[in-house]
């Protein structure tokens, strides 16, 4: 009896659910540098919001009465922890999107996934081992934020069911988004492609689709709208999570109820949908390898020599050597294959899906006769915007990483190509391979400028704006490929760079002009004017109203031909930086081969 109690304990113990490799993925992340690394920029960069903040908070109050400051507590405790809540819900997913984008892709590449299905452990072992490993990481950095909460919760204002929401909204997202990364990673090998579809699929599930579900309840008004919106709240974690924060820092809270237990069911119910699928892939892809068929391999197309070399009584013909003229490294980069590079019906049926996405938009703004407004142009430009700098910033990290992780690169440079050579090609290899992710959105301001909404002037303006955005990433991409050797990695330190000059620069000057008075408003208000996503802003707005002017934060309003001078002077300053880069990548290219 003791024994066969034993064994059904060992059944329905957490162990059995994900065996060996769990643990095993705990000795191996117990041993790399990188996580004690994480852990410490995560405790860094949290350090640093938080003392800006705290400080930005306590500078009005420094020359009050003592009772006025202990009465301001209250409202800087709300702030600082909001910091907190907000910063790990970012940065956490971040983390769990890039920690996950080769869970399974590497086992399949070194070719191990095969033999793990001759052993005891099964498929579910595999996904939940992989899974609750990289989870239990992430669980480490929103723990090394619970000290700072419970102490700033002292200063009061901030209930207790705040924090504990929070957290399960966190958590809840965070497995979501994990289980999205692990899914697309069993179809392909390469980290940054992971990355690219799991950052789309949640654009579309958590910003195309309530837009889409917006403008149906528009159409139909099939309910209550506070209804509308508290279902439309259960099924989107940003929208929760702002709904929690609404109602902490006002009385009155959102005018639509927000049930986060719910919320936080539903994504998990979301996870396990989507677990099963891996779990029946991942038992597929392995019962693959084990009898020997390669999974990423390509597919090779049957050509008229090897049809005409299986007849008994014919012989095969010579091969035709294909000629290079130009640049060879440029005429290999043109030949690259495209985003989606194995699956064409995975890249047809997303075309078509955002072509329908923009079709049914459009029609449905027609129809409340909104798409004459600047902030419905903007909103365009900027989404379509964004996913062209999704894939801009991406690619060009890609270019020499690749070719160090298949043994390519040392070949290249024992040719008789120079490094000129080389980083020209690269260079005007990796525009090429951009363009094609801006068609969208010029598209858009083309069509709009035909239907006469937006006004002629934003199409050059539009081209100056994307052409240094191109030139900016695809030097820093090719530098920072150059500098390390695993694609993840360049891809990382590309979007970091980004984020440093546009998010956190801006961040912290606003702050030092505002709450210290450590610098000029022109310096922080002209340095917003560097960032792309507000260049376009002013662009769209200026070209969709009637006067010919354009309104630039410090340097407020201007017309056409100053806009103009003062884009081609950013376009200057960017290029000027990214030679700076490129030379920088070329000095690299003979130091860092391996």
């Amino acid at each position: 009896m003791i024994k066969h109690l034993a064994n059904l304990s060992s059944y329905i113990s957490p162990a059995s659910l994900t065996g060996p490799i769990f643990e095993k993925e705990l000795c191996v992340s117990s041993r790399r540098r990188r996580n004690y690394l994480l852990r410490f920029v995560y405790l860094i960069l949290l350090t640093f919001f938080v003392v800006l903040v705290w400080l930005g908070e306590t500078q009005f109050s420094r020359n009050r009465s003592v009772v006025y400051q202990v009465s301001r507590l209250a409202e800087v405790g709300k702030t600082v922890v909001l910091t907190i809540v907000w910063f790990q819900f970012c940065f956490t997913q971040l983390v769990a999107v890039i920690m996950l984008s080769n869970s399974i892709s590497d086992e399949i590449y070194h070719k191990t996934l095969g033999t793990l299905m001759t052993t005891p452990i099964n498929a579910l072992q595999i996904v939940l081992g992989k899974l609750l490993s990289k989870l239990l990481q992430i669980l480490i950095l929103i723990g090394l934020s619970l000290p700072l909460l419970a102490v700033v919760r002292v200063f009061g204002g901030i209930p207790w069911d705040f924090v504990v929401s929070s957290l399960c909204i966190n958590l809840t997202t965070v497995i979501f988004v994990a289980s999205i990364s692990m899914f697309f990673s069993i179809f392909t090998r390469h980290s940054y492609l992971v990355i690219i579809f799991t950052a789309l699929t949640m654009a579309v599930l958590f910003y195309l689709l309530p837009i889409i579900a917006g403008l149906i309840y528009l159409g139909c008004h099939i309910c209550n709208e506070n209804t509308f919106l508290s279902v439309l709240c259960n099924f989107n974690p940003y929208i929760t999570q702002i709904a929690a924060t609404v109602k902490l820092m006002s009385a009155r809270g959102m005018p639509f109820s927000c049930y986060w237990p719910a919320h936080c069911l539903i994504s998990l119910a979301g996870s396990a949908v989507i677990l099963i699928f891996c779990v029946k892939m991942v038992r597929k892809a392995a019962l693959a390898q084990a009898a020997g068929i390669p999974i990423f391999a390509p597919r090779k197309k049957s050509s008229p020599s090897a049809k005409i070399s299986n007849h008994p009584t014919k012989t095969s013909p010579v091969a035709r050597i294909r000629t290079v003229s130009g640049s060879a490294v440029l005429w290999k980069e043109l030949r690259k294959p495209s985003y989606f590079r194995r699956a064409k019906i995975l890249k047809y049926l997303f075309f078509i899906f955002a072509l329908a996405v923009l079709v049914f938009t459009y029609i449905g703004l027609a129809l409340e006769d909104d798409l004459k407004h600047d902030e419905v142009q903007i909103t365009y430009v900027i989404t379509m915007m964004s996913l062209a700098m999704l894939f801009t910033i991406t690619l060009p990290a890609t270019c020499i990483t690749t070719e160090k992780e298949s043994r390519a690169w040392p070949i290249l440079l024992g040719t008789t190509l120079n490094d000129n050579q080389i980083l020209i090609g690269k260079f005007l290899g990796q525009i090429r391979r951009c363009l094609p992710a801006w068609i969208l959105m010029f598209a858009h301001i083309t069509f709009f400028i035909l239907d006469g909404i937006i006004r002629p002037i934003a199409l050059p303006m539009m081209i100056i704006i994307s052409a240094w955005v191109i030139i900016f990433f695809c030097s820093t991409g090719i530098y920072f490929s150059a500098r390390f050797k695993h694609t993840t990695t360049a891809v990382i330190m590309n979007f970091a760079l980004a984020i440093f000059l546009w998010f956190l620069v801006p961040f912290v000057l606003l702050l030092l002009c505002e709450a210290f008075n450590l610098i000029n408003d022109d310096i922080a208000e002209g340095y917003i004017n560097c960032i792309p996503f507000v260049q376009a802003v002013v662009v769209i707005d200026g070209a969709c109203k009637p006067e010919f002017s354009f309104y630039w934060p410090e340097i407020r309003r201007i017309g056409t031909i100053s806009s103009l001078l003062l884009l081609s002077v950013f376009f200057i300053g960017y290029s000027t930086l990214a030679a700076a880069f490129l030379w920088r990548a070329k000095k690299l290219f003979r130091k860092k081969i391996f």
